[in-house]
């Protein structure tokens, strides 16, 4: 089962963001955010100068997508599959 960094839960939406490899999940009127990512096997606290730049790799992303309306971010390291969006959602 592949895991995705989850970035947000945004309105329905079957838009394209360019230069990124951002990924809609829609379910229910409501489109999760999600990008192909590794996920760690052991979380290391990364260094000030790393957590800042994926801090503002983050924040870019999220201001490309705001807009397709309310963007609702998750926290950074959450991953989810696929399969797990929607049961997330409806709850």
């Amino acid at each position: 089962m592949t895991a995705y960094a989850t970035l947000a839960l945004i309105p329905d939406c079957d838009a394209v963001v360019s230069n990124t490899d951002l990924t809609f999940v829609n379910v229910d009127g409501v489109a999760a955010l999600l990008q192909p990512e590794k996920r760690p096997l052991i979380a290391l606290p990364p260094s000030r100068k790393l957590a800042l730049q994926q801090a503002a790799k983050r924040q870019a992303l999220l201001e490309a997508v705001m807009p397709l309306g309310t963007v609702l971010p998750f926290r950074m390291g959450t991953y989810l599959a696929k399969e797990d969006i929607a049961p997330l959602i409806r709850a």
